[in-house]
């Protein structure tokens, strides 16, 4: 029902199938793997993104910016390792990748943990505020532990 959500997630979700059809296209199983795990990351992104649309502005640089960048670079990365010959331009560009592949997916992984954050300081205040009504209420076990140690006499 939101529209920006809407664009994004299409043109995200989008960007994940491309990458799905790129990677059937590797050999190299570390780079399969490295690009499976940022493919998870997005469907889990554009998963929260649908649920809670309000927090698209939060991925729009990403889809926007850096996937259209991860496509076309792995979409090479493919096209390369694909080549009847092998020459020392092809070998060093494709092991630039490879060495950088890990560092986009950590930050791809950043980006899905930062869509949390908001949820985590929530519970974590909640879970706060509980404990000390329980425990003001005499009805913690961090509670009565600490009133027996302080009711004890020397």
């Amino acid at each position: 029902g939101d529209k920006t959500a809407d664009e994004l997630l299409i043109a995200g979700r989008g960007y994940a199938n491309q990458l799905e059809g790129i990677v059937k296209g590797i050999n190299n199983s570390q780079v399969v793997q490295e690009i499976n795990k940022i493919i998870s990351y997005l469907h889990r992104i554009f998963n929260h993104i649908a649920e809670k649309p309000e927090k698209a502005r939060k991925v729009r640089r990403m889809v926007n910016f850096y996937l259209p960048s991860v496509v076309k670079i792995l979409d090479s990365y493919e096209d390369m390792e694909n080549q009847s010959i092998s020459s020392e331009n092809i070998s060093s560009a494709m092991g630039k990748i490879e060495r950088s592949l890990p560092e986009i997916t950590k930050a791809i992984e950043k980006q899905l943990d930062s869509l949390f954050m908001d949820e985590a300081m929530d519970i974590s205040t909640d879970l706060t505020v509980l404990e000390r009504l329980l425990s003001a209420d005499g009805l913690s076990d961090k509670d009565s532990l600490n009133n027996k140690n302080n009711n004890r006499t020397i």
